[in-house]
């Protein structure tokens, strides 16, 4: 199942070379991370209105299929045009190019840092100091964003090796060989790894500011469709709306790599018993989401894993549901062109008969992917997360 992988145009394959030289050029002109950094300011200058509900009605459903439209020229390996049309969005909401001052900076040489904080390491261990094997590999893992030249194609790379992100590693290492868990109970927006056997997996979790220490909040796994990453719904999506929406409500909202959880309930396991270690998630609070491809992990885990999830929303995708799975609501946007609502409210209605409910809406006006905000917004409602 496709989603519109432009809003990252982070880790779809570069176009093939057996196309035609003028389309390959094209291709090499534009890179992933241009068209990531159009699509951040696009998205980030549109989550308003769609939030607060002031895009409406027919504006509302132009605006979806447009992108929806771009998001097609993406998939078609057309990057070029895509950036053409994005940059002509752009300048229709704001004028004279004031836009273009928003897009993100250059990047500063950090692998002076890294070599620095694996410094720090060495000389703990060599001094037979006790460290928490699970802080070191997550340690291990972000030092590893700490590259001189973000790769183009890797938005891991250019989304997060910033001088912040060096500055908050130097505090890590320091506390990390002290024998401390720098990662246990961390606030706000954080990349970080849960170890699965020989293989680390990346997500970015949120942990809203107000909780208290003693707090046994709920866990949102979030799951992003395809041609995204774990970055996709914290940097997009309504400008990360989802951390918005765990501050107001008081939860943990993790996402992960999607990929990383395809036909593997394992890790779903693994991701919680880290994330119950480290935020004391209350684990019969658990509660998946995906969007489009995302939604995939939502029915092999809740298939797998009954009794492990509290409630699913699967979003402009839906396959099937084991009888015995969790309460279910599936979301349609009524101009989807990926995913035609029609087909979602069949397959919904194919899933009821087990003892949990499923339930079926229709977003007014809203296509694949621009839906994200107010989708999540009927999610909170469907799981009783806003209660």
């Amino acid at each position: 199942m496709i989603v519109a992988a432009l809003l990252v145009a982070l880790s779809a394959p570069p176009v093939s070379l057996a196309q035609e030289t003028p389309r390959r050029e094209a291709a090499e002109r534009v890179t992933r991370q241009d068209l990531a950094a159009l699509v951040q300011v696009l998205d980030a200058r549109l989550a308003a209105p769609l939030i607060d509900g002031s895009l409406q009605g027919d504006a509302l459903r132009a605006a979806n299929e447009r992108f929806d439209r771009i998001s097609i020229q993406f998939l078609g390996g057309r990057p070029e045009r895509v950036a053409t049309e994005l940059e002509g969005w752009l300048e229709e909401l704001e004028p004279a190019g004031a836009w273009r001052a928003r897009r993100r900076p250059a990047r500063a040489p950090l692998s002076r840092v890294r070599a620095a904080l694996n410094r720090i390491i060495d000389e703990a261990e060599a001094a037979g100091s006790k460290l928490d094997e699970a802080s070191l590999r997550i340690l291990e893992a972000r030092m590893e964003l700490l590259v001189d030249a973000p790769s183009p194609g890797s938005s891991r790379e250019f989304l997060l090796s910033t001088p912040a992100l060096a500055r908050e590693l130097a505090g890590e290492a320091r506390r990390v060989a002290a024998g401390e868990r720098p990662y246990a109970m961390r606030t706000g927006d954080h990349w970080r790894t849960v170890a699965h056997g020989d293989r680390d997996l990346p997500l970015r979790v949120h942990r809203p500011a107000g909780l208290p220490a003693d707090a046994r909040p709920p866990l949102l796994v979030a799951f992003h469709g395809a041609g995204g990453d774990e970055n996709f719904l914290f940097e997009l999506a309504g400008d990360g709306h989802v951390k918005t929406l765990a501050d107001r409500h008081g939860f943990v909202v993790a996402c992960p790599s999607t990929m990383d959880f395809m036909g593997d309930a394992a890790a779903f396991d693994a991701l919680v018993a880290d994330l119950t270690r480290d935020h004391a998630v209350d684990p019969e609070r658990v509660f998946l989401f995906g969007h489009s491809m995302g939604t995939g992990p939502v029915a092999g885990i809740g298939a797998a894993r009954p009794g492990r999830v509290a409630g699913a929303v699967a979003v402009a995708g839906f396959g099937t549901r084991a009888p015995e799975g969790p309460p279910t609501l599936v979301i349609a946007g009524e101009v989807d062109p990926i995913v035609r609502a029609s087909g979602l409210r069949r397959a919904a209605e194919a899933a009821k008969g087990g003892p949990s409910e499923v339930a079926f809406e229709v977003l007014a006006n809203q296509g694949h992917t621009l839906m994200l905000p107010a989708a999540m917004e009927r999610a909170v409602t469907f799981l009783g997360l806003g209660d």
